[in-house]
């Protein structure tokens, strides 16, 4: 989340991270919020934002082969 003062975009933080981290600590996506879930108290609802992170993302449609794949062994 960005300071209210602040601006930036998803790329401009995706080339500082690339400059600054190991290639894998970059993250793989980025999401920019305006606020995040809060209860009453004011503490962060952590399993909402697990929970729509592992919600499947609809970016476009995905391969229903695998083209090019050898199939998995047999034990």
């Amino acid at each position: 989340m960005l300071k209210p003062e602040a601006a930036g975009t998803a790329a401009e933080l995706e080339a500082y991270c690339r400059q600054n981290l190991a290639a894998y600590k970059v993250p793989r996506l980025i999401e920019l919020r305006t606020e995040l879930p809060k209860t009453a108290s004011g503490k962060i609802q952590r399993f909402l934002l697990r929970q729509r992170a592992s919600a499947p993302v609809t970016t476009g449609p995905r391969p229903t082969t695998l083209e090019g794949v050898p199939p998995a062994r047999s034990p």
